[in-house]
């Protein structure tokens, strides 16, 4: 399964950057703090922090999700932004992402990517 994940975030990263987005940081932890983002990037001047989940046919019925609360994500983001505070701009953009992927083959998935889950739906 660890194998399967590598490959699922080097595949995540490969479409962010496709989408012309700049991998920051790949399995970002911060010690005292639970959970982690697979991906950091750079989003035409936006910071995003990407979650990544995997799934197959196999053991699975459809798209894994493998949630973290937003508090959790804030708090993670929060340090991200602290501990690289010298290599960016005064006021950021942040947004977070989930991209889950459902492996079919060894060589083909579909992918789901979320766009800023936290965000408030206006009526």
């Amino acid at each position: 399964m660890k194998k399967l994940k590598k490959r699922a975030n080097k595949a995540a990263a490969r479409y962010l950057e496709l989408k012309g987005m700049r991998i920051l940081d790949r399995n970002w932890k911060c010690d005292g703090l639970a959970g982690k983002f697979d991906l950091v990037a750079n989003d035409h001047g936006a910071i995003v922090f990407v979650t990544v989940s995997t799934a197959t046919l196999m053991t699975d019925l459809g798209f894994r999700e493998e949630p973290i609360s937003r508090e959790q994500a804030e708090l993670l983001g929060a340090a991200w932004l602290a501990e690289h505070a010298g290599e960016l701009d005064a006021a950021i953009q942040v947004r977070f992402d989930r991209i889950a992927l459902l492996v079919l083959t060894d060589d083909r998935a579909m992918l789901r990517h979320n766009i800023n889950v936290f965000g408030c739906m206006e009526s």
